[in-house]
């Protein structure tokens, strides 16, 4: 069972009938396989910085129309993105295809960092060569 709130609490954005976890919750909920999570933020941002879960679908919302059906429909799924207003709408398409159990990252990864919560990501100034350092 995820803890969830039929509305936000860190973030303005809201539609009708989507539900919202927050952070923590998230996390938990992710760390003992009780759902897994669609970032739908475009693959540079997640490149740039993401949570770091195993079990993460990255599926930007710009392409969402076309991938959408790559989402499991018998799992959580907590949708992501940078502050939860791309992943409130992905959410409320979600509903309006018939998944049950669908929740918006209240406050976004935005909020998932300022919880302290684990994240990957290029820094700028690795040496690694991945493509944000150039």
């Amino acid at each position: 069972m995820i803890n969830f709130s039929e509305k936000p609490k860190q973030q303005e954005f809201h539609i009708e009938g989507v539900k919202h976890v927050s952070a923590q919750d998230a996390f938990d909920a992710l760390s003992n396989n009780l759902a897994i999570a669609v970032d739908v933020r475009e693959e540079f941002e997640v490149v740039d910085k993401s949570i770091n879960i195993e079990q993460l679908l990255v599926l930007p919302m710009s392409g969402i129309a076309d991938t959408y059906k790559e989402i499991p429909l018998d799992k959580n799924i907590i949708l992501i993105c940078l502050v939860g207003k791309r992943s409130t709408k992905v959410a409320n398409l979600l509903n309006n295809q018939g998944y049950k159990n669908v929740y918006n990252l209240d406050g976004g990864l935005q909020e998932w960092i300022d919880k302290g919560l684990p994240v990957v990501g290029c820094e700028g100034d690795c040496s690694s060569g991945c493509s944000c350092c150039g």
